[in-house]
């Protein structure tokens, strides 16, 4: 887990995984439990590599930073709940 926000609907994301296997985390904290939410992947079927930094936008939208793809330089993620 490289990556975790801490969001105002009082959650943590974050994203775990590399090499095409990334997915999306939601950790509750006032509950002490965690939940899966999926792979992040494309439209087009494109899968993350690996994140470094994640961030919630006020409208709720994750944006997540990818790094490290040896077939493209870089990609930012939006990703919707």
């Amino acid at each position: 887990l490289a990556s975790l926000v801490i969001a105002a609907d009082g959650y943590a994301y974050g994203v775990g995984g590399r090499a095409n296997r990334c997915e999306l985390l939601r950790f509750d904290f006032r509950h002490d439990r965690y939940e899966l939410l999926g792979h992040i992947v494309d439209e087009g079927g494109e899968p993350c590599w690996q994140v470094h930094h994640i961030v919630m936008a006020d409208d709720g939208t994750l944006y997540a930073c990818e790094n490290d793809n040896p077939r493209r330089s870089g990609y930012l993620w939006e990703i919707r709940i």
